[in-house]
């Protein structure tokens, strides 16, 4: 049986780096990578 890995982003990078690693893995398309990214700088600007 084969047991599929769960993806795990490079710890070392900074968090949106991780972000677009983790979208290229599941071949989101860089418009939706960028969108995604926006959105969790828009997130983490508002509430921290």
């Amino acid at each position: 049986m084969n047991v599929k890995q769960k993806f795990r982003p490079d710890q070392n990078l900074k968090l949106l780096d991780q972000i677009k690693q983790v979208l290229r893995y599941h071949y989101y398309s860089y418009r939706t990578e960028q969108t995604y990214c926006n959105w969790v700088v828009c997130f983490l600007k508002f509430h921290f």
